[in-house]
C-alpha cells in the first residue's frame, strides 16, 4: 500500500479488529495532498498492533488542505492526535470528523491520559461547518485542574451502545 498511498484521493479501510488498521504516523505518512476522505474503521478495538514499536519512528504527514472527512477508530485516533495534529489543524475543508471504538483498557492509561488535552484540541480546531461524531469511546478520566475545552461545530453527536 505504501507505494500507492501518495496517489489516493480516498482511503477507506474497514476491518474486524483495530490492530489490523494501518497507522497514520508510520504507514500513511506519504498521503497525497489531494486526499479528500480518510476512513480507518474497525468493529472492535483490541489495541495497537503487536509490532507497532518495530515499525519505525512516527513521521509527520503532509499538509492536507483538501481533506473533507476523517473517520478514525481504535488506536488510530491517538496515533493521529499524538503524532499528526496537522491532520486536524490543516484540514480547512473538513466537514466530518468521527472518532469511534476506542477501549482504554488495551492501552497505557497514563499515556492516553497525558495526551487527552491534545485529543480535545483536535476537536477544537475551527471547522465551523464540520459535524463531529464520537461513538463508543471509553476514555480515562481527565486529571483535575482548571481546563475548559470548546468544540466549534454545527453539531456534535455522541453515540453509545453496540
Amino acid at each position: 500500500m505504501k507505494s500507492h498511498v501518495h496517489r489516493c484521493t480516498e482511503i477507506y479501510i474497514e476491518v474486524s479488529y483495530g490492530s489490523s488498521l494501518p497507522t497514520v504516523s508510520r504507514d500513511l505518512y506519504g498521503i497525497s495532498t489531494h486526499l479528500r476522505k480518510l476512513s480507518l474503521i474497525c468493529d472492535y478495538d483490541n489495541g495497537p498492533p503487536k509490532t507497532l514499536e518495530s515499525m519505525g519512528e512516527p513521521r509527520r504527514i503532509q499538509a492536507l488542505a483538501r481533506l473533507e472527512e476523517i473517520h478514525l477508530y481504535g488506536y488510530t485516533i491517538f496515533d493521529a492526535v499524538e503524532h499528526n495534529m496537522e491532520l486536524f489543524s490543516r484540514s480547512i475543508k473538513l466537514e466530518q470528523l468521527e472518532f469511534g471504538k476506542f477501549e482504554v483498557r488495551f492501552y497505557d492509561e497514563a499515556h492516553i491520559q497525558s495526551i487527552l488535552p491534545a485529543f480535545f484540541t483536535a476537536l477544537s480546531f475551527p471547522h465551523t461547518q464540520a459535524d463531529y461524531k464520537l461513538s463508543w469511546m471509553k476514555l480515562p478520566p481527565l486529571k483535575p485542574g482548571p481546563r475548559a475545552y470548546t468544540v466549534s461545530s454545527s453539531e456534535l453527536v455522541l453515540e453509545s451502545g453496540m
